[in-house]
């Protein structure tokens, strides 16, 4: 019997190889949470424990109302968030929190991220 000589990875294909494994980490990464400013907006949301006025992640933020709203909504459709409008006297208060599923999508980036830029 005759034995296959051993194949061993030259330096390039170890570096492909490494290289393709932190790529598949990043596929894993959810493109809603991904852009820069729903990452920045669902840390937030993640670290207070209550919900945020909008009106604080705005001026937070720097952002216009309706560039807000508009990742908001994105949030809000991919069922990461919840937005609350609430009458008092002559104004509106409209909070957002996020939910379970918010919360558990964005442990899932986090560890997908720490992964791909090989931090565990």
């Amino acid at each position: 019997m005759s034995q296959e000589p051993k194949q061993h990875l030259t330096a390039d294909e170890s570096m492909r190889n490494a290289v393709a494994q932190r790529i598949a980490h990043l596929d894993a990464l959810d493109p809603v949470i991904h852009q820069p400013t729903r990452l920045c907006l669902m840390a937030v949301l993640a670290w207070s424990q209550d919900a945020v006025r909008f009106q604080t992640l705005a001026e937070q933020f720097h952002l216009s109302k309706s560039l807000l709203s508009t990742h908001l909504t994105t949030l809000h459709r991919a069922g990461f968030v919840t937005i609350q409008k609430v009458a008092r006297e002559r104004y509106v208060v409209t909070t957002i929190e996020l939910t379970s599923a918010g919360r558990a999508a964005f442990a899932r980036y986090r560890a997908a991220m720490r992964s791909a830029l090989a931090l565990e």
